[in-house]
């Protein structure tokens, strides 16, 4: 009678053993999903702010363009009157020996 006893005890254990091995796969399986879904929502928000970033700095790089095409064009404007106000200068300091010089 023992002996049939153990027998029939053993696949019992053996299927509750199973059970918690079950068990405990399925709460690593859901741990497992929940950090995916967790890296996955934090993979998106971040690849937004790359697009925003990228955005930015396309914006920034556009100013800074149209910042130096403004800078080169009034250094231009200012070097071209510069000449012309020495020009008018040269031209009243020696308008007196140029006015000789024909007499």
């Amino acid at each position: 009678m023992l002996c049939l006893c153990v027998v029939q005890v053993k696949p019992l254990l053996q299927v509750t053993n199973t059970e918690e091995k079950l068990n405990v796969k399925e709460q690593e399986l859901k741990q497992v999903a929940d950090r995916f879904e967790k890296l996955k929502f934090e993979h998106e928000d971040l690849e937004k702010k790359q697009q925003q970033m990228i955005e930015e700095k396309n914006a920034l790089a556009e100013q800074l363009q149209a910042e130096a095409e403004l800078a080169a064009e009034a250094e231009e404007v200012c070097s071209s009157s510069i000449f012309c106000h020495l020009d008018s200068e040269i031209c009243l300091i020696f308008q007196p020996f140029y006015d000789n010089l024909w007499l």
